[in-house]
């Protein structure tokens, strides 16, 4: 009965060993693919307050992918992380997605208007943070900008 527990206790060592060494060296060729793939991207500059599409294509059962929408959005770039992988968000209520910039398409056309946070966001973003905001409703209540801006483009507030 002891030889089994040893024998047990030796091949479950053996066992957690080997998982651990092949978890390394998956990380390792994880690392080595993201390089190698982010040698090939083109270099495209998106800012933070850019409007993008988000290529996300969809299998729908009994469609062609020929025919079927292969971008969403618009989203909005509320903050580049890296030159390589940017976040973004499509509304006020949805979730900030980080994506890989291969993913991305710049938004040609009128721009659609921008929610109250994300203004003080990409704001934040293009000062570098020199401007100390808590309040994020801030620009509703009106510090420097003019209405117009705080909707984002140059008419008439839309209610």
């Amino acid at each position: 009965m002891a030889e089994l527990q040893l024998r047990d206790t030796a091949i479950g060592t053996f066992v957690s060993l080997r998982l651990t060494e092949v978890c390394q060296q998956l990380r390792r060729s994880a690392g080595y693919n993201k390089r190698y793939y982010d040698i090939g991207v083109r270099p495209s500059r998106f800012e933070a307050g850019q409007w993008v599409w988000y290529y996300n294509p969809r299998k729908y059962p009994g469609r062609q992918m020929k025919w079927a929408q292969q971008y969403e959005g618009p989203y909005l770039v509320l903050k580049m992380l890296s030159p390589l992988v940017a976040k973004i968000q499509q509304s006020s209520r949805s979730k900030p997605k980080i994506v890989h910039i291969d993913k991305l398409k710049e938004y040609e056309g009128v721009a659609p208007r921008m929610w109250p946070t994300a203004i003080v966001a990409v704001d934040a973003q293009r000062d570098g943070g020199q401007k100390e905001v808590t309040d994020p409703y801030a620009v509703l209540l009106g510090n420097e900008r003019s209405e117009a801006e705080c909707h984002g483009f140059g008419g008439s507030p839309p209610f």
